[in-house]
């Protein structure tokens, strides 16, 4: 997976700013970090997102020279606390 100046496609393009995510060509695993409110889960749910609309026959939103595999299954673990501002959010795609 390479996807180059990926953006969620509900967010406003011209507030959001993209992400180049590289996995599979030297990178198995990846390890985001930041601070709170830096935009590491919107990132990953990025990723998520984008593969499956990929995998589905969707334009994703990201540049010219991005690539997506296809893979038999996708699964999410999409956790979040009842109060945002509690920081106990999660999130795990594996495929």
């Amino acid at each position: 997976m390479r996807l180059l100046k990926a953006r969620h496609p509900l967010l406003d393009p011209d507030k959001v700013v993209p992400n180049d995510i590289t996995i599979g060509e030297d990178y198995s695993a990846i390890i985001v970090t930041g601070p709170n409110t830096g935009g590491k889960t919107i990132t990953l749910k990025t990723l998520g997102l984008l593969q499956i609309m990929a995998q589905s026959g969707f334009f994703i939103p990201a540049a010219e020279y991005s690539s997506v595999g296809i893979f038999k299954e996708i699964f999410a673990d999409i956790g979040m606390s009842s109060q945002l501002n509690s920081h106990s959010q999660h999130f795990q795609l594996i495929w």
